[in-house]
């Protein structure tokens, strides 16, 4: 019986092992999308806040640092009911942002993303987390250009964490760097879209036309991934993905594994509301391959002979494919210095993903940002 497991288990590393090949093929047919420069048009920046006095200071200090005139240049910060003192810190440095509140009767990312947006005075929208630093002055220059040439209703750019040097979060930044890397080959291969809202560019018209949020109002995460799956359900592609080193942002991990746990919670939330059947097939397969390599590692302890030398071939097989993936993210993205706790992250993440994906279909309430989410 552990040789026809370990038997199934190296073919679930090879179908493992020629998907990742078949994505790294599609990044690398897929150009940086360096455009030439355009005149520069009015811009309205929505930045969703929730208790970040930590964090929004170095957000909108890197926003007012662009190479962009600031005359044409709108900021809005949407306040999600802060009991810290983001509010304030807001209009004692920066008292050009327009701060809204949400009234009693709203709240959440969505609900934030749809007040910005209904006041903005211009149609160009960039949507940026609080928490996410742009990691050049030419961010904003470069994703609106990508807006336009594209001819795209809506594009996502690259979200990057940045990492202590621990474990911990060198496991976080590797994971990350594996999502954006995958966001972009399956643009490329044309296969599903995926979206982060820390870093979109879309148009006002399109988002109140669509109104995206009606039918997934109730879900604390998937603003992004809803609004991309309205677009091209009625405008088949016409979403996109920005390769390009300068329209990154950056943020932090999660610090703690509470915290890690309750955001992975609330991103597993959304999976099932999908429509694409492709992502979820995706989404589904890497889940079930990390899985069988969890499991894998616990039979090495009571194998020998061919079951043992299968099941080590499975691991390794799996192992070398997820490197070369991660190398290719991380070189592009300057963030090699993340791998080398890549041995360390392989033993780990697999843990971590089952553990909450499980959680994700099963528990019922969380807690995020001091508020509990049901």
């Amino acid at each position: 019986m552990l040789l026809i497991i370990a038997f199934v288990f190296l073919l679930f590393s090879f179908l493992y092992s020629f998907l990742l090949w078949k994505l790294i093929l599609s990044w690398n047919s897929l150009a940086d999308q360096t455009y030439l420069s355009a005149n520069y048009i009015p811009v309205s920046i929505v930045v969703p806040a929730r208790n970040e006095e930590h964090n929004i200071l170095n957000t909108l200090k890197a926003v007012y640092l662009q190479d962009y005139p600031t005359h044409l240049l709108e900021v809005f910060i949407v306040d999600d009911h802060s009991t810290d003192a983001t509010v304030q810190l807001v209009s004692d440095i920066f008292p050009q942002c327009k701060i809204l509140k949400l009234s009693a009767s709203l709240a959440g990312k969505k609900q934030s993303i749809s007040s910005g947006v209904k006041h903005a005075s211009n149609d160009i929208i960039i949507s940026l987390d609080a928490d996410c630093v742009p990691a050049s002055n030419q961010w904003l220059k470069t994703i609106v250009i990508a807006l336009i040439k594209s001819e795209h209703l809506a594009v996502t750019a690259p979200v990057i964490y940045t990492s202590n040097g621990s474990i911990w979060q060198n496991m976080e930044a590797t994971e990350n760097l594996a999502m954006m890397f995958i966001t972009g080959a399956a643009y490329s291969a044309k296969w599903f879209q995926m979206a982060n809202g820390g870093n979109l560019a879309f148009y006002k018209k399109e988002f109140l036309k669509l109104n995206p949020y009606t039918d997934n109002i109730q879900l604390a995460s998937g603003d992004d991934m809803f609004f991309f799956e309205k677009i091209e359900a009625s405008f088949p592609g016409k979403t996109g993905f920005v390769k390009h080193n300068q329209a990154v942002v950056f943020t932090k991990p999660q610090e703690e594994l509470k915290g890690y746990i309750s955001q992975r919670i609330r991103w597993g939330t959304k999976n099932k509301s999908l429509k694409s059947t492709k992502l979820k097939l995706v989404l589904g397969f890497i889940f079930i391959e990390n899985s069988l390599m969890l499991l894998a590692f616990c039979l090495l302890l009571c194998s020998y002979g061919l079951t043992l030398l299968l099941l080590l071939s499975a691991i390794v097989l799996k192992c070398l494919f997820d490197f070369v993936l991660l190398k290719k993210s991380a070189e592009y993205f300057s963030q090699t210095k993340v791998l080398k706790s890549y041995f360390a992250s392989m033993l780990l993440y697999p843990v971590m993903l089952c553990l909450t994906g499980f959680l994700s279909l099963f528990k019922k309430t969380y807690y995020w940002k001091q508020r509990k989410m049901e």
